[in-house]
């Protein structure tokens, strides 16, 4: 059997480790696709890298599965419970989880620290998945 070299070793090693760096297109490690590396591994190489980036893209689907499914499960739940509904958009929400400037409100009056506090909960038991 042919020896693997450092680097794919490494490689292999980081996806087990942190598959969350390989998501959605992987920028941080898009080289290791480029021509001039592919063309200078060895087939069981390429094989290895193949075998790790199937279980990272195996354990990326289950997680964005499960997102989605709590995602739905706990929005029924908010409108189950006859508390103000709102979206990302009217909650002022950015992309990375934060909140911006714009003030939290709901048919012209303010949310309670109660409702607030649901909401940040919800949002944190979501993030449990990523």
């Amino acid at each position: 059997m042919t020896e693997l070299s450092a680097g794919v070793r490494a490689l292999v090693g980081r996806m087990e480790s942190n598959p969350e760096e390989f998501y959605d297109e992987a920028p941080k490690w898009r080289f290791m696709f480029g021509d001039r590396f592919r063309e200078v591994m060895t087939e069981p190489e390429k094989g290895a890298l193949h075998e790790a980036l199937k279980q990272v893209r195996r354990k990326e689907f289950d997680q964005k599965v499960m997102r989605e499914l709590l995602k739905d499960e706990m929005e029924e739940k908010l409108k189950e419970s006859n508390a103000p509904y709102y979206t990302t958009a009217q909650l002022g929400v950015t992309s990375t989880g934060g909140f911006g400037q714009a003030q939290i409100k709901a048919e012209g009056r303010g949310v309670t620290v109660d409702e607030q506090t649901r909401i940040i909960q919800a949002k944190t038991s979501l993030k449990a998945f990523e």
